[in-house]
């Protein structure tokens, strides 16, 4: 185990509950082995994914997450870096902080409807991410949310979008075309 938070509580658990490589705790998935590779299904009735739980697993490159999980969370899948596609259902209202960056290998994401804010730097340096599907109904995109995006060459901004703050596309430097569908309300002067 990687680290284990609950080492001589109750609550610990060891490899002999994990289920290829996913350490669960009732409906809540807490780790992922680093040495874990491949597609990651998560389990159906995960309702919450814990913050750090796929950090540094840089052998996985597909996961699937279940209807009922609702945030990807804190630094969930940071430095991914052979991540190639997430799988989120509509359930997903939340992307925290720093969820997706360094995935390196990530090359298209389409976020999910329900989504009303990009959290600050959620896929900060994905440096192939080319595709970025933004939902209506979303309304913020925060700080540095897609920054040093190297691959990104356009983005189209639904009208939701009333809010994008400071470099939230920053050092994207093949960003050519940006493709905004209604007024913002509150851009930052260095948003691109």
């Amino acid at each position: 185990m990687d680290n284990n938070p609950f080492v001589g509580t109750p609550l610990d658990y060891d490899e002999k509950i994990g289920e290829n490589g996913c350490f669960y705790l009732n409906n809540i998935l807490l780790e992922v082995k680093t040495t874990r590779a491949g597609t990651v299904k998560i389990k159906e009735g995960t309702t919450l994914i814990a913050a750090y739980a796929f950090r540094n697993c840089t052998e996985i490159e597909r996961v699937e997450i279940p209807y009922g999980v609702t945030a990807i969370p804190y630094e969930g899948f940071y430095n991914c870096s052979s991540l190639k596609e997430v799988l989120f259902p509509d359930s997903i209202t939340e992307i925290g902080k720093y969820a997706f960056e360094k995935c390196i290998s990530l090359k298209e994401i389409t976020i999910p409807k329900g989504v009303q804010q990009i959290s600050y730097a959620a896929f900060k340096e994905c440096t192939m991410l080319e595709h970025v599907n933004l939902p209506e109904g979303l309304e913020v995109i925060e700080s540095f949310a897609f920054y040093k995006n190297t691959s990104l060459e356009s983005i189209t901004i639904p009208a939701s979008v009333k809010t994008i703050r400071s470099y939230a596309f920053g050092d994207c430097t093949a960003l050519k075309d940006v493709i905004y569908l209604g007024v913002i309300e509150d851009i930052s002067k260095s948003a691109f």
